[in-house]
């Protein structure tokens, strides 16, 4: 039998969150971590309970003044967090009246986050299903989305960490992809005429929208958040027309710019990502810059060869995308910034891999792998699969098993450009030793959510609440509810087309 492509990336989600969720850690601390989450947390907070630009009743922790944090995460999570801030308020939660360190953790407003990343997450894989099945077969589209969505390590945002910003960025990107294909596809500009203009407007419109979001949720974002705009926009009419199409678009984005970040940093006196231009001002030599290209591409620490092979293999597919390589090759611009990011950060990111060059770049190389992979299926067919499929193999296990075990942990570490940082310099080859020569052990590491829901089941370990199950649930099943409605998620779509692109 034949799987349809939402299905088959709902079954790989799935198996993702089975392997990722931890229960214990969800219970105990609404996969909270410290630092970055609260900050996250207070502008969604801050808009729900109807405090915002003030943060006086918010709990962050970077800065004095306010989240140090951007705030395009809480604009896009507030909607989740204000529905299950109901629970709150009809249970008279204190986290009502003001967030502190305490009632913030554990509360349904908190959890609302979470759902919000897990939702976005889904829908950005929808999204780049959907338009990249407009130029190659759904088999494919489905196929590059859960290899570069599933497989490399964008799972551990939604299930480990969802109040980074990441969820929020990929799914910003995935959206901007797709009206970017939805462009290229040929539906706008058929024919010269009234309609074909407001057709137009809407579509930049909506993309100036996300591109603001963008910039407001991942500043290191700005290149794409300049650059989304101008690829779809259709220079044969003449700078007039192009200017009066974009107006709205353009009046919008300012007015992101000014309600969420200009109003707040000015009311607050924050200065937000001050202390960046200390990393990202560094200087080195050619030989530095080498020898750290060398370290970020095949490094046993985060190295992209065994945490994100699908997005080198990527680039080979631009040779393959033909009529759409003219305008999507502008898109390695930004990406080119990003990569100067992780080259003078000199780490990871005190995370999981280089979030801040992958991250952005994953939902746009989806597009050329998928080109590559429907080329392999004509020309090399059954053992190309399976040399895929292996390929999956080492930035799947490094996913599944980051921070199981000390030796998959993070500590600090003297990282490049004689710094210290939280990372681990060994943890590919941690890895494979603990598979090779443990491999019982290993299985019950990477196993050891499902496992901790089983034996809490049985009464084996120690119980979850009623609470925690509820919400181990919603987090499991959230996939296929919205596999299940795949007619909201088609209806969506077409409200953005109808809506935006038409």
């Amino acid at each position: 039998m034949k799987i349809c492509g939402p299905l088959k990336m709902t079954m790989a989600i799935f198996i993702a969150a089975i392997f990722l969720i931890r229960p214990y850690f969800l219970q105990s601390r609404g996969m909270w971590y410290v630092g970055d989450d609260y900050d996250y947390f207070a502008h969604s907070s801050a808009i729900v309970f109807g405090q915002y630009p003030c943060y006086k009743k918010e709990f962050y922790t970077i800065a004095k003044e306010g989240p140090q944090s951007p705030i395009g995460p809480g604009i896009l999570a507030s909607p989740f967090v204000f529905v299950f801030s109901l629970l709150d308020r009809a249970q008279a939660s204190t986290i009502v009246a003001a967030r502190t360190q305490d009632n913030i953790v554990g509360s349904w407003s908190q959890f609302g986050f979470q759902v919000a990343s897990v939702f976005y997450f889904i829908f950005a894989c929808y999204l780049l299903f959907f338009g990249i099945s407009r130029f190659v077969p759904s088999s494919s589209a489905s196929t590059a989305v859960i290899l570069m969505m599933v497989c490399q390590g964008l799972p551990l945002f939604v299930y480990r960490r969802p109040f980074f910003s990441h969820c929020s960025e990929f799914f910003i990107q995935s959206a901007l992809m797709y009206f970017f294909l939805e462009f290229m596809a040929g539906k706008l500009h058929a024919d010269a005429g009234q309609k074909d203009r407001k057709d137009a407007t809407k579509l930049i419109t909506g993309v100036c929208a996300f591109s603001g979001l963008l910039y407001l949720t991942r500043p290191n974002d700005i290149g794409y958040a300049l650059i989304w705009p101008l690829l779809v926009m259709d220079y044969s009419k003449g700078i007039i027309p192009l200017m009066l199409e974009s107006r709205t678009g353009i009046l919008l984005f300012a007015g992101l710019m000014l309600i969420f970040k200009f109003w707040p940093e000015t009311v607050n006196h924050m200065h937000p990502y001050a202390w960046a231009g200390g990393y990202l001002g560094f200087h080195m030599t050619i030989g530095d810059l080498g020898r750290r290209i060398v370290h970020i591409l095949i490094g046993t620490d985060w190295g992209l060869i065994f945490t994100a092979p699908f997005f080198l293999i990527s680039f080979v597919g631009l040779f393959f995308l033909k009529r759409l390589s003219k305008r999507f090759r502008w898109l390695l611009v930004p990406m080119a910034v990003n990569l100067y990011v992780i080259i003078a950060w000199g780490s990871q990111g005190e995370w999981y891999g280089y979030r801040y060059l992958i991250v952005s770049a994953i939902p746009v190389m989806t597009l050329p792998l998928a080109f590559l992979l429907e080329w392999i299926s004509k020309k090399i067919r059954g053992w190309g699969v399976v040399l895929i499929m292996l390929m999956a193999l080492p930035p799947v296990l490094s996913m599944i098993a980051f921070e199981t075990h000390d030796y998959f942990n993070l500590q600090i570490f003297p990282v490049d450009f004689h710094r210290s940082d939280w990372t681990n310099p060994d943890l590919q080859v941690n890895i494979w030793s603990c598979l090779i020569h443990f491999p019982g052990s290993f299985c019950l590491l990477v196993f050891q959510g499902l496992l901790a829901l089983v034996y809490s089941a049985r009464g084996m370990a120690p119980p979850l609440t009623q609470v925690t199950w509820v919400r181990v649930l919603i987090i499991l099943f959230l996939p296929w509810l919205m596999w299940g409605g795949s007619s909201i998620i088609s209806n969506l779509i077409c409200i953005f087309r109808r809506k935006i692109i038409k």
